[in-house]
C-alpha cells in the first residue's frame, strides 16, 4: 500500500518548456504543464508519466496560491476533487489523473498548484546510491467572473517596479511609451498583487510619460502611485 507523505525531495515549479521537453532529467513527467478552466468548465485531466524503468509511488496535493512578500504563498485547499490522489505507476507507463473543481467562482481569479510528488521509497537503496524524489508544481487557474486587468508603477527604497493591481494574472511582454521612451522587455507573468522590480528602471521616469504594457490581455495603461 502506498503511504502518503508531505516530505519534499527536489521541488520543481516548471515552465512549459522544461516539463514538455523532459528537461529535468526526472522519470516523472506531466502534461499539460498549465491548466486553465475556461468558461463554465469545471473538470479535466492531467497525464502523469513514469519515464523510468522501475515503478514509483505518486501522490497529488492541491494548494491555493497567492502572492505574499516576494514569494508565492501556499494554503491547503479542498476546492478540487482528484481521482486518484495516490497511486503507483510502473516504469514506462502513464495514466490520467481526473480532477473536478468544486470551489466557488468569484469576481477575482483563483490560482492553485497541483503538486505531483514522487513518494520516496522506504529503506536505503540496494546499490548504495543516493535516492531522491521529485515534485512537479502545475499552475492551475480558475478565471475571474468579472476580469479587471490593471497595472501600476511602484517604488520601494528607491527601486522601481511594476505591480499587478487587477484581479487576474497577466503575462507582461514589454513596457513602452510611444514617442517618449524605447520599449523595455519584461517577459514576466504576474499574479494579482505580485510585484516585479524593473532593472534597468524605465528612463525617463514613469511619471514623465504615458506608459503602456503589452500583455496577453492587450495593451494596458500603467498607473502611477
Amino acid at each position: 500500500m502506498l503511504k502518503a507523505t508531505r516530505r519534499f525531495g527536489v521541488l520543481l515549479c516548471l515552465s512549459a518548456f522544461m516539463a514538455g521537453a523532459g528537461g529535468t532529467g526526472s522519470p516523472l513527467a506531466v502534461s499539460p504543464v498549465y491548466i486553465k478552466l475556461d468558461g463554465p468548465q469545471d473538470h479535466g485531466t492531467l497525464l502523469v508519466a513514469n519515464n523510468g524503468e522501475t515503478s514509483i509511488g505518486i501522490e497529488v496535493e492541491v494548494v491555493r496560491t497567492a502572492w505574499g512578500p516576494g514569494r508565492e504563498v501556499y494554503q491547503p485547499s479542498t476546492d478540487f476533487v482528484l481521482s486518484p490522489p495516490v497511486f503507483r505507476l510502473a516504469g514506462g507507463k502513464s495514466r490520467l489523473l481526473r480532477f473536478r473543481y468544486v470551489g466557488t467562482r468569484t469576481a477575482a481569479e483563483n490560482s492553485y498548484r497541483f503538486f505531483v510528488r514522487q513518494i520516496p521509497e522506504e529503506g536505503p537503496p540496494a546499490d548504495g546510491t543516493l535516492r531522491f524524489a521529485i515534485t512537479l508544481g502545475i499552475p492551475v487557474t480558475v478565471p475571474a467572473m468579472a476580469p479587471h486587468p490593471a497595472l501600476k508603477f511602484v517604488e520601494h527604497a528607491g527601486i522601481r517596479g511594476i505591480k499587478n493591481v487587477g484581479n487576474v494574472s497577466l503575462s507582461v511582454k514589454t513596457l513602452g511609451s510611444a514617442g517618449c521612451a524605447s520599449e523595455l522587455p519584461l517577459g514576466k507573468r504576474l499574479l494579482p498583487e505580485q510585484e516585479h522590480p524593473l532593472a534597468p528602471a524605465p528612463t525617463p521616469a514613469p511619471r514623465e510619460c504615458n506608459w503602456l504594457a503589452r500583455t496577453d490581455r492587450g495593451d494596458i495603461a500603467i498607473s502611477r502611485e
